[in-house]
């Protein structure tokens, strides 16, 4: 745990979202974004890699261990960032072998827990329980190979609860479960960048639970 709070801070994401996104995204160090309804806008993601370093002292780490990086091929971004990434996380003592392969064959692999670190994508959701499955032992997609069910039990429990206020305490519990258990580094949430052909009319882009490209598409109009 105290390994993975150290990769968490060591990662420079503003150089991600200004290098290779153009800053058209934003840091994050859980599954919601900022203007996501569930987001605890207390919980943000820290960049300090002297202290990722103390974290390495005390956690004993083997500075002469080599962990093998499983990076997808087919986006050019994540590629990259794969690069930023082992070059942040060698600057406070951790090595790392970037090895590449085709999406389904990641996958494969990741799934497996054949790999030390792995990197992947998600569209996210407005519905904040979508992403808790992830952290089930046993499910599928539990890249973290998680065998203690602590944190999909907290992440759960927003399941039963109806109010935006109850479920808000219950995912707000998840989310600081899991920047101190840290089985994923969030690393950044890209801006969806939207367009509309200027014959249509009446159509409207909210933000948060409401950021969808077709909302109200019963309201549309279409001009001649």
């Amino acid at each position: 745990e105290t390994v993975r709070q150290a990769i968490n801070m060591a990662i420079d994401r503003d150089t991600i979202i200004n290098g290779l996104l153009k800053g058209e995204g934003e840091a994050i160090c859980g599954p919601y974004a900022s203007n996501h309804a569930y987001k605890d806008p207390e919980i943000q993601p820290q960049y300090d890699p002297e202290k990722a370093k103390e974290l390495l002292d005390e956690a004993g780490w083997d500075s002469s261990r080599e962990l093998v990086f499983s990076v997808p091929t087919g986006n050019t971004v994540r590629e990259q960032s794969a690069v930023i990434i082992q070059q942040n996380l060698q600057a406070i003592g951790i090595n790392t072998k970037i090895e590449t392969a085709d999406f389904a064959t990641h996958m494969d692999k990741v799934r497996k827990g054949d790999y030390d670190l792995g990197l992947f994508g998600s569209a996210g959701s407005p519905e904040p329980s979508e992403c808790v499955i992830n952290f089930q032992p046993g499910q599928l997609n539990n890249f973290a190979q998680l065998t203690d069910d602590t944190l999909y039990n907290i992440g759960k429990k927003g399941e039963n609860v109806f109010t935006h206020e109850e479920r808000y305490a219950c995912y707000d519990e998840f989310q600081k479960a899991l920047t101190e258990i840290v089985p994923w580094v969030f690393l950044y949430a890209p801006k969806d960048l939207v367009a509309f052909n200027k014959r249509l009319g009446n159509t409207t882009v909210g933000e948060g639970d409401s950021l969808i490209v077709n909302q109200n598409v019963w309201e549309w109009t279409v001009n001649e």
